[in-house]
Formats: C-alpha cells, sequence, structure tokens
C-alpha cells in the first residue's frame, strides 16, 4: 500500500504529519500573542451604539466638535462637603498630576522633566513594584510596554530586558543563581543629588516625571469661589446689606450648580416628617436642637404645604428650588445653620487618559494597571472600588457598600468615561467567565465521550487555537476589540470543539471498517464537505449582521465569521497530523482486533537546531514511539517559536 502524504517522508527526514505539526506548533505563540494585544487594546466607546446615520447622531457630533467634550470624571461619596479634609486632599492630589499643575517652587530640570514624561508618556507604576530589581529604584512604563526606571539619585533609565516568557525565563534562572543584575540604557538625570539629610525630588516624588492624565481638577467649592466673589457674576449689586452679600452670592451660587456641581439638599421623594428631617441632620447640628422639635418642625411644614396647595405631596413633588428653600426656612425656625450640601469633584481628561482610561480610572481587571485617580483616592483616606471578581455566577456577588471593611467610605464615579471603562471591564470578565465555562463543559464532555486523553486533548488544542486566531486576525487586520466582540472566542471555541469531534467520530469508523493505515487522511475525506458547509453557512448567518448600522454588531459579525473559517485550517491540518502522530489507544485495539495489521512504528532520526539568543538548543530525536517523537520535536518547535517571536 501506498504511503499518504502524513506517514511520507519529507525532504527535512520527518514524516509529513510530524512536519505539519511542527509547523503549526511554531506559528501558535504568534497566534496567542496577537490574541493577547488585541485584549489589551481592547476599548469601547458608548457612541458606537449610536447610529451614525440618525439624525441624533449627527447633531451629537456636531455639539462635541464646537462644545465641551465629554471627558469628564466626577468623583463624591458620602459625606463629600465643603467640611470634609478628604474633598481638599483628594483634589489637591489630583491637581498635582494634572496638566494645570503649578509647583512653587519648581524643583530643579522640572520643564525638561515634564517635557520628556508627556514625550515617552510615562505611566507611574504602583508602589509595590519598587526595589523589584535590587537598586531601590521606582518604576514607569509608557503604552507600548517599554518600562523605566529612576534610581535614588535621580537617574532615568530604560529598562534594556523583555517581558516576553523568555526574558522572564532566564530572570527566573537568574534570580535562582544570585547573578541576577538590573540594568538599562541611560535616558537623563533629573534634581539635585542626595545628601545625607535631603533625597532626590523626583525620586521622592515619582509623579513628577509621569505623564498628565487630568487635564483640569475643579470641585464645587472652586466653582462658587468664582460665582460668588466681590464682582463675579453672582455678586448682589441691588440693595442688599453689605454685610450679607458674600452669603447671599454663595447661597445663589450654590443653587445655580445644584444638580450639577451639588447635589439637593434633601433627596427625591423625601418624607418632610420631624424622623426623616431628624435623620438627614448631621451630628453636630442634631446636638443643637431645641426640646420641641417635633412642634417646630410639623408647624413650619404646615405652613410651606399651605402655600404650595395644602397637601404634603405638592412638597413631595415640588421643583429642587422650592424643596432647598423649604429646608433652608425648616433649619431657620429650628435655630441652626443650614448644612452643607454635598458636592464633588470634577476632572477633565488628557488626550492621553482619554486613549488609556484604565490607566486613569480603571479598577486593576486580570491584573490591569489600577488608574490613578483611585491609587490617589485610597491615600486620601477613600475606599475606591476594589477589582471585580473572576469568579463565575452565582459566585461573584457583591454587594454594594457604602463603607468598605476597614470603615473608609467608598469613592463613588461617574461620566462617560466611567461607563467606558466600565464595559471595557466588564467585557475582559465576562470573556474571563466563559473561557472558564466553556472550557471546562467542553473537556469534561470530551473526556466523557471519547474516554481518552490523547483525544481531549487534542480537541481541547482545536479549541483553545482557533479562539486564539480569531482574536489575533482581529489585531492583524487593524481591528478593535470591544465588549460585544469579547464574547466571539467562546463561540469559535465551541465550533471549533464541535467540528473536531466529528472529525474524530469519521476517524474512529474509518479505523473500524477499513483500517489504522491512512485513517486520518480518510476521514479528513469524508469530514470536509459538511465540515465547510457547515461552517460557510454559520460565516454567512454571520456576515448578514454586516448590514446593521451599529458599529459593535458589524464588527461581531464579520470577525467572528472569519474566525470560523480560520478553525477550518486548523481542524483539516493540525488534526489528522496529531492523530497519525499520537495514535490514539482505542484505535490500535480496533487495528489489533480486526484484520488489518496496524502500520509498524518506525523511528525517524531527526536534528532540530535553532541558535537564537540567548539560548541555543539542539533536539535529537532517536528512534522511537511515535509519542515521545512528537512529544520531543513539539516542545522544540514552542521553544524555538518563542526565541524567534520575542
Amino acid at each position: 500500500m501506498s504511503q499518504t502524504f502524513l506517514t511520507r517522508r519529507t525532504a527535512l527526514g520527518v514524516s509529513g504529519a510530524l512536519l505539519i505539526l511542527l509547523i503549526f506548533f511554531f506559528l501558535l505563540p504568534s497566534a496567542f500573542r496577537g490574541a493577547r494585544l488585541a485584549v489589551v487594546g481592547k476599548k469601547n466607546n458608548i457612541k458606537d451604539w449610536l447610529p451614525s446615520d440618525f439624525r441624533e447622531t449627527v447633531e451629537l457630533d456636531w455639539f462635541a466638535k464646537y462644545f465641551v467634550s465629554e471627558s469628564f470624571v466626577v468623583a463624591t461619596w458620602d459625606g463629600c462637603t465643603e467640611e470634609d479634609q478628604r474633598l481638599s486632599l483628594l483634589s489637591s492630589k489630583l491637581r498635582r498630576e494634572s496638566a494645570q499643575r503649578t509647583l512653587n517652587p519648581a524643583p530643579p530640570d522640572y520643564d525638561r522633566a515634564r517635557q520628556l514624561a508627556e514625550q515617552l508618556k510615562l505611566f507611574l507604576e504602583p508602589s509595590n513594584t519598587q526595589n523589584w530589581g535590587g537598586k531601590n529604584e521606582k518604576w514607569f512604563t509608557n503604552p507600548e510596554g517599554q518600562a523605566h526606571y529612576i534610581t535614588p539619585d535621580g537617574h532615568l533609565y530604560r529598562w534594556s530586558g523583555g517581558t516576553n516568557v523568555v526574558g522572564g525565563l532566564v530572570r527566573g534562572l537568574q534570580r535562582a543563581t544570585g547573578t541576577f543584575e538590573l540594568s538599562g540604557q541611560f535616558v537623563g538625570a533629573f534634581g539635585s543629588p542626595p545628601g545625607p539629610k535631603s533625597t532626590n525630588e523626583y525620586y521622592n516624588e515619582p509623579a513628577l516625571l509621569a505623564a498628565s492624565l487630568f487635564q483640569t481638577v475643579e470641585t464645587g467649592l472652586d466653582a462658587v469661589e468664582v460665582l460668588a466673589s466681590e464682582g463675579g457674576p453672582l455678586w448682589p449689586i441691588d440693595l442688599t446689606d453689605v454685610s450679607m452679600r458674600a452669603e447671599v452670592a454663595k447661597r445663589r451660587a450654590i443653587e445655580r450648580l445644584t444638580g450639577t456641581l451639588f447635589a439637593p439638599a434633601v433627596p427625591n421623594g423625601f418624607e418632610w416628617t420631624p424622623a426623616a428631617i431628624l435623620e438627614r441632620l448631621p451630628a453636630e447640628s442634631r446636638a443643637q436642637l431645641p426640646a420641641n422639635f417635633d412642634r417646630l418642625v410639623t408647624e413650619r411644614v404646615d405652613q410651606i404645604v399651605s402655600r404650595l396647595g395644602g397637601s404634603v405631596d405638592a412638597l413631595r413633588s415640588a421643583t429642587i428650588d422650592q424643596q432647598n428653600a423649604a429646608w433652608d426656612e425648616i433649619c431657620q425656625a429650628l435655630g441652626i445653620e443650614t448644612p452643607p450640601r454635598q458636592t464633588c469633584v470634577l476632572a477633565t481628561l488628557t488626550p492621553l487618559g482619554k486613549e488609556h482610561l484604565a490607566r486613569a480610572v480603571g479598577r486593576g481587571v486580570v491584573g490591569g494597571a489600577r488608574g490613578r485617580l483611585l491609587i490617589l483616592a485610597d491615600e486620601s483616606g477613600l475606599a475606591a472600588a476594589p477589582p471585580p471578581s473572576m469568579a463565575p455566577p452565582p459566585f461573584d456577588h457583591q454587594t454594594a457598600q457604602l463603607t468598605a471593611v476597614d470603615g473608609r467610605t467608598m469613592l463613588r464615579l461617574g461620566g462617560p468615561p466611567i461607563d467606558n471603562v466600565a464595559i471595557d471591564e466588564e467585557g475582559t470578565v465576562t470573556l474571563v467567565r466563559l473561557v472558564g465555562y466553556s472550557g471546562l463543559v467542553g473537556l469534561t464532555l470530551a473526556f466523557l465521550c471519547f474516554r481518552s486523553l490523547k483525544l481531549t486533548v487534542m480537541v481541547f488544542i482545536v479549541g483553545v487555537s482557533s479562539a486564539a486566531l480569531a482574536l489575533a486576525i482581529t489585531y492583524w487586520t487593524g481591528g478593535r476589540v470591544d465588549a460585544i466582540l469579547m464574547t466571539m472566542p467562546s463561540l469559535v471555541y465551541v465550533l471549533g470543539l464541535s467540528g473536531a469531534i466529528h472529525i474524530i467520530n469519521y476517524y474512529r469508523d474509518e479505523v473500524r471498517h477499513r483500517g489504522l493505515r491512512g485513517a486520518p487522511q480518510r476521514a479528513i475525506r469524508h469530514a470536509i464537505t459538511p465540515c465547510l458547509l457547515a461552517a460557510v453557512t454559520t460565516a454567512l448567518g454571520l456576515i448578514s449582521l454586516c448590514t446593521s448600522n451599529l458599529i459593535p454588531i458589524r464588527n461581531f459579525g464579520i470577525y467572528s465569521a472569519i474566525g470560523v473559517l480560520a478553525t477550518l485550517i486548523i481542524m483539516f491540518t493540525y488534526l489528522p497530523a496529531a492523530l497519525e502522530t499520537f495514535t490514539p489507544s482505542f484505535a490500535r485495539r480496533y487495528a489489533k482486533n480486526a484484520a488489518f495489521p496496524p502500520p509498524p512504528t518506525v523511528g525517524m532520526p531527526m536534528a532540530l537546531s535553532c541558535r537564537c539568543p540567548p539560548m541555543n538548543i539542539v533536539t535529537s530525536v532517536t528512534p522511537g514511539p511515535n509519542l515521545a517523537r512528537g512529544s520531543l520535536a513539539i516542545t522544540s518547535a514552542l521553544v524555538w517559536s518563542a526565541c524567534w517571536f520575542s
């Protein structure tokens, strides 16, 4: 019987099946790298869900072009008033890292440091990375992943090490043997040399060398100060008593800003009962209340209600200004000062901050960077949102708390950038959960059906590599991964598993009826038509989504269709080669019990040499079983590929 391509020895001295496996596993790391970069570069924009042919979308784009953009973030918390020291502390920290920062006096080389920081787009890494290299250094990273570090003498270096797998293995070996030494390319020196009683300014405050993520930082009190200043827009010029003009101007400013930078005096649906009013007052005001508190409140509320129509419901449904006036009137009747209103911090983002929202306001999902706003909030005595749980439902339940476990008040964030980064993070969380569930279910069902570890691993490799290739194609073609496209890997994974299971069933039938020799290629000949038709029809259905006028739906349709078709390449190349090289045990049993003799296991000497820094790998496979030969060859291909693509 003539040999098939899979069993025939090629010009390289190895069988065709083994050659296909070598090529497959050599290219596999590049697909995983592309998938990783695609996920890292994911970005969501809520405006993508606005159809471009809608008139409202056109008007929104026109408005955004000529008026303020949507790059603002609102930060507040329970008790955020003018008397809260955390408000001034957080706003001052944000201003010191914003583009409007002014230092008086400025440290030496300040202008040069700021210019370099913006040019290199340096992000300050968390403090837990300090002294990673053993020189007590502090770290920065740019959007391309290039790391920099500053030493205690104020010298900035560009790290010469790599963040790839090979570099990590080499550093691990060096650390284990005690030969690791941090090294980098000198970039520049900044600030004064450290002395016995002084430290370098930029090492002491590395944020001075970080690019600005926030453009402007304002609080409600800052806006009131501008509006209510003498000669300002709301300064009274009528017959108001001179001693009361500042108070009147401040009250007017707060009323003007209520609903934007200040919260209303009472929440929506307030009951206006003595008990509700007592609960609304702060502790220091409660200590000043008169003994006849309930009677005074009831009488004053009745007077206010009579002016509004004689019903408490009229007061509940009154305008914000009317309810604010009623609250002030009740406080005056009780002889106490009106409690300060809750306010907020309003920060706008720089172009760099808008491009990298996770660095500004992200929660640090799956080991990612935590936003500077959240880090500064933690340093100011607040409790910023922790990273979301990666546990799948129903184990991912998290309660919305007003205070953290240690008693700190929880930070509340709002604004379009928060919406966008929340979609990014939930997309990542969804991908992790879907991958976990689909991977576990797929592996379990495959093992229960085949009762073979070899076949289960083969099916799993088809599914995982198909999903990775689909994401990599998105990155290679310049596409952008969003929350909808993050569900594509699970879809392609399941379809890859389904196709692989069909091919293995054809392979089982071929071994049973026609023998082991040539069974993988005969199985492919039987499977190529149904698998091709199934993939093409599925791809056509997905491509039909391109008729949508929503960008995320169109992207999902086109890239999912490409991923489904790309799965055929893996099923028709890797899977038959794997079946030929790693023959399942059931196939040998069938061949042994049937009249068809199994093909002889002939060892093929092979030498693979790879010279690529920093490793020199020579793998020699002597005659032996297919399993050992194939495993060593695949390991060589993977290591060679890691060196090459690093």
